[in-house]
């Protein structure tokens, strides 16, 4: 008997496997989003982001755009948002039912009535449960009542198949996670000011620097508030910078249906901080100054955080006029197609032969440690980035002129240098005492040699 134990419980493992849910979700509409990549439950997104547009809907199976209705300004909005009425049809199949039926539990593992009601399927077929939100949400046990609206949470519902000859039943856990960044908060979410602004919200971008290149704009310097790229139990998916112009509509566009649009997504760096996948902004035209805001888009596709018009008037001076340091503009070239798409040291690069050498280092942890940490200082780095891209072009081609820019750097480089590691204003001091030491010692010659000469006369 003792030599059968080992046996035994292999087998009780063997059944023990088998028992577990083997459900594939290979569908789902009438969501913002979906997720069947988690390691635990497959995640259902609902986004409510925006007022209620369940009346543009095209059908019952059709999510609303809550941003189509925006105009002349901007709120937290979804493009693909959720209603009470909409139909969550989720398609699946079973691979350890031979025939059984479909069904969807609640978090209290009562069912949760189903129309039209599933038939029964075999193994391996496509079965399809289909519940408005309204009993979802329901379901969670997660909401007052039954609705969706004004709600923020993660709950779980049971998905599964149950067989037609026994009880047997092949379950799969699923998360229904319902989203919006203004919960509670009464749109304190739809814009963000800027990083310098003791109220700044958290969970967004806020400020970046644009600066052109051939018929695109390269991203640099993207600043977060506390909290991103996760904030509030859901994570930001995507940065969308909305692009206007001096063509169309005129410069900034005032709501998210102006101009376009173009999505970078988020991901992670070589030490996993949060990273957008690419920097480069497409389908610009070159010559024509370009105007952008960014925005975040969360997992639920709720879009929100806008870059604010008071933002854009701490860093640009005037909304509707911004002055040539705006760090949100930049004007495509084709002649910038020459400068690498990294490229972001212009001038000192090609001076110095290399993007990566020394030297342009310490001009770049000079941009990034003192100028990017004020307002004045964002100015002068966004009027570097306008400018700076054609005069690097024209110093390339002419490279007899190089040892002598470099030469007239040296200066600025040791005043790099000695701002970022003895700080800005102990460095400005002592430049201002050589300067005057200097005017002195050559004041001091020149009344000499003026002396020397009446002298002589």
């Amino acid at each position: 008997m003792k030599t059968l134990s080992p046996l035994i419980a292999f087998f009780l493992f063997l059944s023990a496997l088998n028992a577990q849910a083997t459900i594939q979700i290979t569908n789902v509409t009438g969501s913002s989003a979906w997720d069947n990549t988690t390691t635990t439950a497959p995640v259902i997104f609902g986004g409510t982001a925006g007022t209620d547009c369940s009346a543009t809907a095209a059908d019952i199976y059709s999510t609303c755009n809550s941003c189509a209705s925006l105009s002349g300004s901007f709120a937290a909005c979804n493009l693909t948002r959720i209603y009470d009425g909409l139909k969550l049809r989720i398609s699946f199949k079973t691979d350890s039912i031979e025939n059984g039926v479909a069904f969807i539990k609640n978090s209290d593992g009562n069912a949760i009535s189903v129309t039209p009601a599933p038939i029964s399927r075999s193994k391996g077929e496509v079965h399809v449960i289909e519940i408005p939100w309204s009993n979802a949400c329901a379901g969670t046990d997660k909401v007052t009542g039954s609705s969706c609206e004004n709600a923020t949470f993660t709950g779980n519902l049971t998905l599964g198949v149950s067989s037609d000859t026994d009880t047997t039943e092949d379950p799969l856990s699923l998360s229904i996670t319902v989203f919006d960044p203004d919960t509670n908060d009464s749109g304190d979410y739809d814009t963000i000011l800027a990083c310098t602004d003791s109220l700044v919200k958290e969970g967004g971008i806020c400020d970046f620097q644009a600066y052109p290149g051939d018929e695109k704009i390269f991203i640099n310097q993207l600043e977060q508030s506390s909290g991103f790229p996760g904030f509030g139990g859901i994570t930001i998916k995507t940065l969308r910078f909305f692009v206007g112009s001096e063509e169309d509509p005129g410069g900034f566009v005032t709501d998210p249906n102006q101009g376009f649009f173009v999505d970078l997504e988020v991901g992670t760096d070589a030490n996993g901080q949060p990273e957008t996948t690419s920097r480069v902004i497409e389908g610009t035209n070159n010559g024509v100054l370009h105007f952008l805001r960014v925005a975040t888009v969360d997992q639920a596709n709720n879009v929100s955080r806008f870059t604010s018009n008071q933002a854009i008037i701490d860093y640009c001076k005037d909304i509707n006029n911004p002055d040539d340091g705006c760090i949100f503009t930049a004007k495509p070239d084709e002649a910038l197609g020459l400068l690498e798409d990294d490229l972001n040291c212009f001038i000192t690069s090609v001076a110095y032969g290399s993007a990566l050498d020394s030297r342009v280092e310490v001009f770049r942890d000079f941009r990034n440690q003192v100028l990017n940490q004020s307002i004045f200082g964002k100015r002068i780095i966004a009027l570097y980035n306008t400018y700076g891209p054609h005069g690097a072009v024209w110093l390339q081609n002419k490279p007899w002129l190089k040892p002598m820019v470099r030469m007239l750097l040296w200066p600025t480089l040791g005043f790099a240098w000695a701002s970022t590691h003895w700080g800005l204003e102990a460095t400005a001091l002592l430049t201002l005492l050589l300067i005057s030491l200097v005017t002195l010692s050559l004041h001091h010659v020149w009344r000499q040699t003026r002396v020397q000469v009446s002298h002589e006369k």
